[in-house]
């Protein structure tokens, strides 16, 4: 399956380490989710579920230091238990935008 224009442009904005860990077809549901944040602060989609009550949640906001800390501090709150975490940046204009993979349950 060839990647729609709209998912090649965010595959090439994303690092290696994305490139080499996700299917196309995952690529253009991501492309979806993060082109879905439009001007918002940020968006968290359930991206997948999982069995054994495991999810796995795409969070996409634009990056700052720190964030990754209060993204979990948000889970804790919620008795939420972060079981592993892909953490990707890409450049977004004049900055940098978070666009990250954690496996809840």
């Amino acid at each position: 399956m060839a990647l729609s224009e709209h998912a090649s442009r965010f595959l090439e904005s994303m690092p290696a380490a994305y490139r080499n860990a996700f299917l196309d077809a995952d690529v253009e549901e991501h492309a979806q989710i993060v082109g879905e944040r439009g001007s918002d602060i940020a968006r968290a989609v359930v991206w997948r579920t999982l069995p054994q009550g495991l999810a796995i949640l795409c969070v996409v906001t634009e990056y700052r230091p720190g964030l990754v800390a209060q993204v979990s501090s948000a889970f804790l709150a919620h008795a939420l238990d972060v079981r592993a975490a892909q953490i990707y940046c890409r450049a977004q204009g004049e900055g940098l935008e978070a666009v990250d993979f954690f496996w809840l349950r």
